[in-house]
């Protein structure tokens, strides 16, 4: 069992374990520039190990004030509700709305974010030509109409 807990610098060690553990090697650059907001959350197991993470920032993007950077659970945490929680904690705390982006092939991403009321605010092409999609959640987000939405996720 986890316990939840706002994530505080004396924690980046456990967490770095946990994201290394989670991510690929790739999204290492942007872990080392993050930046926490202060709504950013962790699960710990008893020992204090970090079991998942919830990473938010400040944004500058016209979207919604606050980015989720990363949402990450190691696999023996999975589908016991710690993603979830975090995702419930974050949306309580944050008055200013949210965003993150996806690569529209994590289905299970796509259908935890659809479920937990963020609602699809456009799709776009990476860098690397993987296909994405940006969720937004929150009344001080900009209106998902305006990005001409057409459909939630969809497997291609």
């Amino acid at each position: 069992m986890l316990g939840l807990k706002k994530y505080s610098d004396k924690d980046l060690v456990q967490l770095k374990i946990a994201f290394d553990s989670i991510f690929d090697k790739t999204e290492q650059p942007y872990f080392e520039e993050f930046v926490d907001s202060g709504f950013s959350y962790i699960a710990t197991n008893r020992l204090g190990e970090v079991g998942a993470f919830i990473l938010v920032s400040e944004t500058e993007e016209a979207i919604c004030k606050h980015e989720i950077n990363f949402l990450g659970v190691l696999p023996r945490y999975r589908r016991k509700g710690y993603a979830k929680a975090l995702l419930d904690k974050v949306k309580s705390v944050s008055s200013e709305g949210l965003w993150l982006n996806v690569l529209e092939s994590n289905m299970e991403a796509c259908k935890l974010y659809e479920t937990n009321g963020f609602s699809i605010a456009r799709r776009f092409t990476g860098d690397s030509g993987d296909f994405g999609i940006k969720y937004i959640y929150g009344l001080a987000c900009y209106p998902p109409q305006i990005f001409q939405i057409k459909q939630p996720c969809s497997p291609f």
